[in-house]
């Protein structure tokens, strides 16, 4: 079916309409070579881990894997929390994470407009604090937690780089 629109592309008279009509197939021919490279593995693409109490439940933690990341596994499993607490009589979902118009530029847009698009509406709560009670011992795990963090970030990078090059050979 691909070859069949590619050869009706030279019916269009749009240059740019050809150009994003291949650009198009590109997409999906790249998806599909996606697809077939893990066909045969079974992976989890994505995950959440809910909390029940009374009338509410709770999205405590997530994660969703970095392959297929373009089917966006994480609306079926969203999808299934939903429809789970309807069928089960909870009253409200509550997804945490999110602040109240973020600008496009900010990092947290991206997970307020997803969970904006589950149709629900925003509460906004008192919010966190933190109660410090030894400020020395805070101020130096502070302290030694950026060295730390950029070391993991380094090892993470030189795991994968290693893992592409044992991939290749």
């Amino acid at each position: 079916k691909l070859d069949e629109l590619k050869n009706s592309i030279h019916t269009l008279h749009s240059d740019s309409k050809k150009q994003e009509i291949n650009d198009q197939i590109d997409k999906i021919i790249k998806l599909i070579e996606e697809i077939k490279s893990v066909e045969e593995e079974k992976i989890p693409l994505s995950s959440i881990i809910t909390a029940k109490f009374n009338d509410k439940v709770w999205t405590v933690h997530g994660g969703n894997s970095s392959k297929l990341r373009n089917l966006n596994a994480n609306y079926l499993v969203y999808y299934e929390i939903i429809k789970d607490a309807i069928k089960e009589g909870y009253k409200t979902i509550d997804f945490f994470g999110t602040v109240y118009n973020p600008k496009e530029s900010d990092p947290e847009y991206g997970i307020h407009l997803f969970k904006k698009r589950l149709g629900g509406e925003y509460t906004e709560f008192i919010g966190e604090f933190s109660y410090i009670v030894r400020p020395f011992s805070y101020f130096v795990l502070n302290l030694m937690l950026k060295p730390y963090r950029k070391s993991t970030k380094l090892g993470a990078k030189v795991k994968r780089k290693l893992h592409e090059i044992d991939m290749r050979n």
